[in-house]
């Protein structure tokens, strides 16, 4: 350490030398003089002339406080309801809307990206042919491709295809609504499953006055709508054309009278000359729920008729192409099932089936398994929303329980799904219907 000192006393010197100049100190340099500031005259001025405010402006107070800079800004205004409409709803979870129009007609729509380019409409009123003179089973084509049925309890309009389409039905089903009697076509096999239900004659055919009086009442319907649509875009379509109408005059002939010659003992089973999609066989089961959870919670109710569904299917060994459905209004119920196949031995499997069905804990675990599955099929797709918003607009359900209904299948207690069977399943009591097919 010290020789390392002694080594660099050479350079220090020499800096010192450097600092210390060659005059013996350092002085600042000699500058130059600053020069005088320059004096400027003063601009001439003018007297400034406020611009008069826009006509339709008033001008603020001249003492009037700045704006606050940091306050919230004003909420923006509220938008105007779109024409036709008296009151709308919506529920941005499950992407649903609720309309209802002047002349109350209930449209309910949700939006559904799993078809793109396409939309599926179904309008029903509650009452058919029962209550009506000259009341009978009826399916009807009008304009557009307008499907129309008059079931025994329920008058419906039902439709399908690309976006483009949709405001020639939309006019379609207001000339019907207007009191336009739809073409007369063949019964469809899920008329002719109704009318069995019903204990009546497929073979009878319903009056056009009778048409046009359940189709007659503008009020009574609830328009649901699925497709990859805008909301504001599809009520736009929807609330000017459907809005104006009044209950048709032709409406006045509903009566008490029930159509007692078209009832007769439920046949074993009705014979359908098919419809080009193959030969099945539909069997339907329909009972009433009771108690409290019928009131209060009809998506429970729902849950635990769609779990013994998928258990009776599993029973009957249906196959992967059996299709079921579940309909609940208020405390009715109906299990729908079409089986494809051999008409005669598919419907001997589900009526075995149904006689005999063994729900143990095990058989209801799988059957909640499949119906949450099939659940979240259905949901991809436009046409499983139209049976969910035919479901909420009739319950008055809240439409989050679609988007909860996988939670609510896994959570059927195994006793509510034994309390239905009992209910529901009673081979004697099916409606059967064979296409040929």
């Amino acid at each position: 350490m010290v020789a390392e000192r002694a080594a660099g006393a050479p350079a220090l010197a020499v800096l010192a030398l450097a600092l210390a100049g060659c005059g013996g100190g350092w002085r600042a340099p000699d500058l130059p003089p600053a020069p005088p500031p320059r004096e400027v005259p003063p601009r001439p001025t003018t007297p400034h002339t406020p611009a008069p405010p826009p006509d339709d402006l008033e001008q603020a107070p001249i003492d009037q406080p700045a704006p606050d800079v940091g306050a919230e800004p004003a909420p923006p205004a509220p938008r105007s309801a779109p024409r036709g409409v008296a009151a709308e709803s919506n529920y941005p979870i499950p992407r649903v809307w609720e309309w209802t129009l002047a002349n109350g007609v209930h449209v309910w729509f949700r939006r559904s990206a799993g078809a793109p380019g396409q939309f599926v409409l179904r309008a029903a009123a509650p009452g058919g042919w029962r209550g009506l003179t000259g009341g009978a089973p009826a399916d009807g084509t009008a304009p557009a491709g307008l499907r129309t049925s008059l079931r025994a309890d329920e008058t419906v309009a039902a439709a399908a295809g690309a976006l483009s389409e949709l405001p020639a039905v939309i006019d379609a089903l207001a000339g019907l609504m207007a009191g336009t009697v739809p073409a007369g076509a063949v019964l469809s096999p899920d008329a002719a499953l109704d009318a069995a239900l019903a204990g009546a004659s497929p073979d009878a055919r319903a009056a056009p006055a009778a048409l046009a009086a359940r189709f007659g009442r503008p009020s009574d319907f609830r328009v649901v709508i699925s497709g990859d649509v805008a909301p504001d875009t599809l009520i736009a379509m929807v609330g000017p054309r459907l809005s104006r109408l009044r209950t048709a005059p032709e409406a006045s002939i509903v009566t008490a009278d029930s159509a007692a010659a078209l009832h007769a003992p439920r046949p074993r089973a009705i014979r359908h000359a098919g419809d080009g999609r193959g030969r099945r066989a539909l069997v339907a089961f329909r009972g009433a729920a009771t108690g409290p959870t019928a009131e209060r919670r009809p998506d429970q109710v729902r849950a635990g008729a769609d779990v013994l569904a998928h258990a009776l299917l599993a029973a009957a060994d249906a196959g992967p192409g059996a299709r079921r459905s579940v309909a609940v209004d208020g405390r009715s119920i109906t299990l729908i099932f079409e089986i494809a196949g051999d008409p005669e031995e598919a419907t001997e499997r589900v009526l075995r089936a149904a006689g005999a069905l063994a729900l143990a804990d095990a058989a209801v675990s799988r059957a909640r398994g499949a119906a949450v599955d099939a659940h979240r099929r259905e949901v991809q797709r436009p046409e499983g929303w139209i049976e969910w918003l035919r479901f909420l607009s009739l319950s008055a359900a809240d439409p989050r329980a679609a988007q909860e209904y996988a939670a609510t299948l896994r959570a059927v207690p195994v006793e509510r799904v034994r309390a239905l069977a009992q209910v529901l399943l009673d081979p004697a009591r099916a409606a059967v219907v064979h296409v040929a097919d």
